[in-house]
Parts: C-alpha cells; sequence; structure tokens
C-alpha cells in the first residue's frame, strides 16, 4: 500500500511560464506609471497585450478586432487617468522585446514575423486610443484624416477633398522634436496644400501628386526650420492606396536607419533586393546564417563591414581599420572560409551585403524599434553601417 505524505513541508514550486515572466514584468513597470491614479488602467493595458501575446504563441494568426478594441479602450482610459502613452509605448516596447528574446528567437523563430506584426497593432492602437482620449482631437482635424488613411479608413466626407494621387512622404526625426514646434511645422505643410499628421514615432506627409512640391523640397523645409535633416522615406500611391504606399515607406526607412544609412530621402530603387529579400522570412533566415560566423567575431565583423563602407576598395578599407594590405588579405580569407563566399568577388560581395543588412534589420525588428539617432555602433548592436554614404 503507498501512503501518501501530507505533512507540511517544501514543495516544488509550479515551473515558471514566459507567460508569468511577462505578467511580472508588467506588474514592475506599471509600478513607475504616473501619476498612481493612472496605474490600475496601465495594468489592464499591459494584461490586455499579454494575452494577445499568449494566443499568438499558441498558433493564432493575428490580433482580432474584439482584442483591438479592447486595448484601444485601455489606451483612453490610461489617458484619461492622466496617464503617458509613450511611457505606455514604452512599456509594451519592452514586454514584447523580453518575449521575443526568451520565447520566439529561438524557441519559435517561425512566428517572429506574426509576434512582431502583433506587437505593432497594438502599439498602433494604444496610440489611437490615447489620441482619441487627448485634448488634440477635434483640434487637429486634419492630423486625424491622416492617421485615418494610412490606417486603411477614409473619413466620411473626405472622398470629395481628396487627390487622385500622393507621394507618401514618412519622416523620421534625427533629433527629438517638442509637439508644439512639430504641430507648427505641420501647420507650415498645410499651408503649402500638404496633409501631415505624426503616426507612431515618425511623421507622414501626404504630398498631392498635382502639387509641384517634392519630397526633397519637405526634407530641405524640416532641416530649415529644425536645424537637422530627417530620414525619408518616399512611395507614391493613388488615394485608394494610400495604406500600402504607407507600409512601403515605413518598411524602407526601417532598411535606411538600421543600415546606417545618415539622413537623407529614400525610395524602393535605393532597396530593391534587400527589400525583396526581407519580405521573405526563409530567405532572410538563410541570409542571417551565411554571416552568423562573422557577426560572432568582432574582428571579422568590423573587416567586412568596413569592405562593404569602401565599396569592397581593399586599399580604403586597410587605411580605415589601420592595418597592412596582406593583414587585410588573411581577414578576407576568414571572411570567406566562414561563409563560403568571397567578398571580393561580384557575387560573393553582394550576397554578403544583403546578408548583413538582413541581420541588422531582423534585429532591429526584433527590438520593435529603430533608434532615433542611429551610430555605428548603435545600429543592430552590431557595429554595422551599410554601403555608401549617400548625399542629402
Amino acid at each position: 500500500m503507498t501512503v501518501l505524505d501530507d505533512r507540511p513541508g517544501p514543495r516544488w514550486p509550479r515551473p515558471v511560464t514566459v507567460l508569468d515572466e511577462l505578467t511580472e514584468l508588467a506588474d514592475r513597470l506599471s509600478k513607475g506609471v504616473l501619476p498612481v491614479e493612472a496605474r490600475p488602467a496601465a495594468r489592464v493595458l499591459y494584461g490586455e497585450a499579454i494575452r494577445i501575446y499568449a494566443r499568438v504563441l499558441d498558433g493564432e494568426p493575428g490580433v482580432g478586432p474584439d482584442q483591438r478594441a479592447r486595448v484601444r479602450a485601455a489606451g483612453r482610459a490610461l489617458v484619461a487617468a492622466g496617464g503617458s502613452p509613450d511611457t505606455a509605448a514604452d512599456h509594451l516596447g519592452r514586454v514584447l522585446s523580453h518575449l521575443v528574446e526568451v520565447a520566439v528567437a529561438e524557441q519559435r523563430p517561425q512566428r517572429l514575423s506574426t509576434v512582431v506584426s502583433v506587437g505593432n497593432l497594438v502599439l498602433r492602437d494604444l496610440l489611437t486610443g490615447a489620441r482619441d482620449a487627448g485634448p488634440e482631437r477635434g483640434s487637429r482635424p486634419r492630423w486625424e484624416v491622416v492617421q485615418r488613411l494610412v490606417a486603411g479608413e477614409v473619413p466620411p466626407g473626405a472622398e470629395h477633398e481628396l487627390a487622385a494621387g500622393y507621394d507618401i512622404v514618412l519622416l523620421r526625426p534625427s533629433e527629438d522634436v517638442p509637439r508644439p514646434r512639430l504641430a507648427e511645422l505641420l501647420d507650415e505643410f498645410e499651408g503649402l496644400g500638404v496633409l501631415g499628421a505624426p503616426v507612431d514615432a515618425s511623421v507622414v506627409l501626404l504630398i498631392p501628386a498635382t502639387l509641384d512640391y517634392s519630397p526633397q523640397r519637405a526634407v530641405e523645409h524640416w532641416a530649415a526650420r529644425l536645424g537637422a535633416s530627417p530620414w525619408c522615406a518616399t512611395a507614391h500611391r493613388s488615394r485608394d492606396r494610400i495604406a500600402s504606399g504607407y507600409e512601403e515607406a515605413a518598411d524602407i526607412l526601417t532598411l535606411a536607419v538600421a543600415s546606417g544609412r545618415p539622413p537623407g530621402v529614400f525610395r524602393l530603387d535605393d532597396f530593391l533586393i534587400e527589400y525583396a529579400v526581407l519580405r521573405q522570412s526563409a530567405v532572410t533566415d538563410s541570409l542571417f546564417a551565411i554571416v552568423k560566423p562573422v557577426l560572432a567575431n568582432d574582428m571579422l565583423r568590423e573587416t567586412l563591414s568596413v569592405l562593404i563602407e569602401s565599396d569592397f576598395n581593399r586599399n580604403a578599407a586597410a587605411q580605415a581599420l589601420y592595418i597592412h594590405r596582406s593583414t587585410l588579405d588573411y581577414r578576407i580569407h576568414r571572411i570567406e572560409e566562414a561563409t563560403g563566399y568571397s567578398p571580393m568577388s561580384g557575387r560573393g560581395a553582394q550576397v554578403l551585403t544583403v546578408a548583413m543588412t538582413a541581420s541588422a534589420v531582423a534585429d532591429v525588428v526584433r527590438r520593435r524599434e529603430v533608434p532615433a539617432s542611429p551610430t555605428r555602433d548603435a545600429v543592430a548592436g552590431q557595429g554595422f553601417a551599410y554601403g555608401k554614404r549617400c548625399s542629402q
């Protein structure tokens, strides 16, 4: 006969799950929300996000409309209680980053793109809810028109005021811009016939195709008013496809910043190969596998990065690295051994360049943010700057 010992004593704790860790992290973060009255709303918001992530990890393909509505409602409640949507967005980013790091990147890489997409939707819904509750609603009706257009909606009555086509211009400031100054600048653009609004961490301008005003002029106007040039990505679409143009411009902007380009104007033509590759997660994974040994070796990583920056000119690369040509040749041989591709062949240079960009962008996506002022050592945590320095 088996005797069960039910006397008090130490018991093995229940295994801690990833969701337990996320909940604990969210609880800690919510304690830093100010004012204190906004903390319950923050906990509700973070809880909604964690429940969404749990379902995605269980295999759901995305986030449902009811879930998104609850996130927007939580965002409105947070702002109504005096909480900061910027703080909440930062906290949600940290929760998602932890999720990707401990449960997705290594254990379920096939879910990475879905998790990141859902994370972006959660953030967007938070900001939408916050905007709906904020004092600017109604005082900035044009902002709402732009924000709804890039989300794929056409506000009632707006279709009669829209042009047939637009240049969709996405601007990422290289320095922080105070909200009142941004509002003044957007008013100036509106006076020129350009619709504009803040969307997530960027600014969207919709320039009518019939208006004699180029994206380059918009960037120059921005720089003249704020004293610093932004990163700018552009796409052209008919008025019924503004949302797809915004998504394309957002991808281009991610590529430009993650690959170390300085502020300037970028189009799809600047990243045709990288854009096509990064739309296919399986191809991205294969490219990352090629350069993974190089990324793990500081010397080889720096050498390949400098070679790419130098357009694979050995003399220029050796000078930039402060090494002898023979030392550079040895490192190039090491890179070829590690990757199977010679940096000095046409195909090898192309593959390695795209692979380095893919790894940098994938890392940015995992972190769910693009650095506001990237440096060579900050981008993607890999010290990689891609390609030529383009003129502005």
